[in-house]
């Protein structure tokens, strides 16, 4: 069975507590945070690309084994907070400099998260994690091609972004209860 299949029945408020504990567990995974709000949406992209590797590397360890080890899980649950974090930071720099606020693109991405939750379940058992960590891939790519030319395009695809990296870290900490 797909580490996805039981997130169908995660209801939006609890999306939105457990992106507060991937935020808080990604709290100086990658950068100290006292240095969190000085640093620029593109830095903070940029801090995320290697985490991106790594989750892609965890992904395809526990897709490919029938019981995946508790320790693989721990990590990539541990990745997935800290990349978690660095794209929410990105998101509220772009939106301080941009001018808007960004409580609208947080809730798409809790949607995002809900909405790839909501598969069928033929479906969630065929996409395996990797799958998921790619279409955040995509997502950050994307926003670092709009950074500097479409700045109207930044929010949504970081809001993408926010919702897979979410539906990897819940997956693998197993927090829905």
């Amino acid at each position: 069975m797909s580490p996805l299949h039981h997130l169908s029945t995660v209801s939006p408020e609890k999306w939105r507590a457990l992106y507060r504990q991937a935020l808080a567990a990604g709290c100086g995974h990658a950068i100290g945070l006292e240095h969190e709000r000085l640093v620029a949406p593109d830095e903070l992209v940029a801090l995320a690309l290697p985490g991106l590797v790594r989750l892609g590397a965890f992904a395809l360890l526990v897709d490919a084994a029938s019981e995946p080890a508790p320790e693989c899980a721990r990590a990539l649950a541990r990745e997935a907070a800290g990349v978690l974090r660095l794209l929410d930071r990105a998101l509220a720099a772009h939106g301080r400099d941009n001018g808007y606020r960004v409580a609208a693109w947080l809730e798409h991405a809790l949607g995002a998260a809900q909405a790839s939750a909501r598969v069928s379940r033929v479906e969630v058992d065929a996409m395996p994690l990797s799958r998921v960590v790619l279409e955040a891939v995509d997502a950050v790519a994307a926003v670092a091609m709009a950074l500097h030319r479409d700045r109207l395009g930044v929010p949504g695809e970081l809001a993408t972004a926010l919702g897979s990296i979410l539906v990897l870290y819940v997956a693998a900490a197993g927090e829905v209860g």
